[in-house]
């Protein structure tokens, strides 16, 4: 029994080594409070994104009093609103807390995802509170970001979006110097389209690339220069008047994979967190080369427009263009003769807004799929116009796409197929009645095939008669032949027999003579 005791104890000791271990080493920051919310114990982790010491950390003494909580929004959190003060307020598990650490020895607030759980005493009591938490101030930045990049995006101009994401880096990563770039027509030369500067946006400029680090960036790669990078790049004098020491900068593609400009990020100090503010970066450049391709696409887009519009007043088809709302964009002179109506009186509004009737609406319904799906669709549709005879129109929609191949409008080009669909309908009446012969002679050929089997059979059956018929006068012959033989033996016999019959009666009629004759003799 003894042993028994002392192998328990010793598994018990093992057990709790093998607990403070994995609390020493796990990445959770665990902090343990007591009843009245004081801190009892904590693991490195917790030590280390607090940044206090274990011994600070006990009994909450020693705290520096510019150590707090923040809530979201940044304002000081109370001690009752502690994590530890609601688990025991509440008498419940708290889950997915958020609060911000502000620190006096850093310079942002590190944000933290808290989780309390209660361990009750025997009474039902709190024993004591678990508090534990993760660092999320990448994940938030991070968050913030994708905020900040799709309020931005849609609310403002492409020029105030970049002023705005400059300053937003700026303030981010606190750095001195933002340079959103575009490359020139030249691509030796980049242009800015945002600059921040010390805290403000300053005028934009131009600039030959060589002998820069952002002509690396130009070369298609992320480059990142924690320090020193005025001694990498001598030739670079701006770097030297900005004072710059840090540098890292991503370039900005287009969808074919095309470098169209860059980020740079660049500060007087030494760069420390390159991971995350890679990240970061990575993150807004999808978001500004799309704008950039967008200023591009836009250029690009007024000319092919007037292209657009010379090809389309060129040709006999009818054109008409709607927009992403399904509203008419631009409709040519030939589609104006062939509905009688003009132009003025169709830009702008939608289909069921032209064709109150409902006369359109198989129309209507093909642009609205062709818009939802991105799918070029095609109908033919017989045009409610005022005429003599209907006028019958192929129809095809066909989607329009930006560079991202987000549908941002459709295109509908209408042909007159009115006389080929008379010819294709006397085609179908002329092969309808060729069916109908074809049935005819067909039926026909079904009725004499039926009569020729009825012979063959008939004659099959005369052919199996005469068989029998033949077989039967061989088997008649050859009784015949054979009662011929019968009747011939029985005649030979018979001619044999009438002989000795004869012969006898000869006999007796010369021995009745003979006793007569003795009769006589006799006295």
């Amino acid at each position: 029994m003894p042993d028994s005791n002392r192998l328990e104890e010793r598994s018990c000791s093992d057990s709790e080594e093998r607990y403070r271990l994995l609390i020493r080493k796990i990445r959770t920051a665990i902090v343990l409070h007591d009843a009245q919310g004081r801190i009892l114990d904590s693991n490195p982790m917790a030590q280390e994104l607090l940044g206090l010491s274990a011994e600070q950390l006990a009994g909450r003494a020693l705290i520096d009093p510019e150590w707090h909580f923040l809530r979201e929004d940044g304002s000081v959190l109370p001690v009752a609103e502690y994590p530890a003060h609601l688990v025991l307020s509440s008498r419940q598990p708290l889950r997915d807390f958020v609060a911000g650490i502000s620190r006096p020895d850093r310079d942002d607030v590190m944000w933290v995802l808290v989780n309390g759980e209660p361990e009750y005493a025997d009474d039902g009591e709190i024993a004591q509170v678990i508090v534990s938490f993760v660092d999320i101030t990448g994940r938030r930045r991070m968050e913030d970001a994708l905020f900040f990049v799709a309020q931005r995006g849609w609310l403002v101009g492409a020029e105030n979006f970049f002023d705005a994401l400059a300053q937003y880096l700026g303030k981010t990563f606190d750095v001195d110097y933002v340079v959103i770039d575009r490359i020139d027509e030249d691509p030796a030369v980049a242009e800015t389209v945002a600059l921040y500067a010390k805290g403000a946006i300053v005028p934009n400029m131009r600039y030959t690339l060589k002998g820069t680090p952002c002509e690396n960036v130009m070369g298609r790669r992320l480059c990142v220069y924690p320090q020193g990078v005025q001694q990498l790049f001598p030739e670079d004098t701006l770097l030297a008047e900005m004072g710059v020491d840090s540098y890292i900068g991503i370039p900005l593609w287009d969808s074919s994979g095309r470098p169209i400009g860059l980020i740079a990020l660049m500060d007087s100090k030494p760069l420390h967190d390159a991971a995350s503010t890679t990240q970061l970066l990575q993150l807004v450049a999808t978001r500004a080369a799309a704008e950039l391709a967008r200023e591009r696409s836009d250029r690009i887009l007024r000319t092919r427009e007037h292209e657009f519009r010379t090809l389309a007043e060129s040709l006999p088809d009818n054109i008409i263009r709607y927009d992403r709302e399904g509203r008419t964009m631009y409709v040519n002179p030939v589609i104006e003769k062939t509905l009688g109506a003009a132009a003025a009186d169709m830009i702008g509004k939608q289909v069921r807004e032209i064709y109150l009737d409902g006369s359109y609406e198989v129309y209507a319904q093909l642009l609205d799929a062709t818009l939802a799906s991105g799918v070029n669709g095609e109908i033919e549709f017989i045009l409610p116009v005022t005429s003599k005879e209907p006028i019958v129109h192929q129809i095809r929609m066909i989607a329009e796409r930006d560079d991202h191949g987000e549908v941002t409008g459709v295109l509908a080009i209408g042909r007159d197929i009115t006389e080929r669909r008379r010819a294709e309908e006397t085609m179908q009446l002329q092969a309808v009645e060729l069916e109908e012969e074809a049935v005819e002679r067909r039926m026909a050929q079904e009725n004499l095939q039926e009569k020729a089997l009825l012979l063959e059979e008939e004659i099959e059956k005369r052919q199996k008669a005469q068989e029998e018929l033949e077989r039967l006068n061989e088997r008649l012959e050859h009784r015949v032949k054979e009662r011929t033989t019968e009747l011939e033996q029985k005649n030979t016999e018979l001619h044999k027999m009438n002989r000795l019959f004869v012969g006898r009666e000869l006999k007796m009629i010369e021995l009745k003579a003979r006793i007569k004759e003795l009769e006589t003799k006799i006295p």
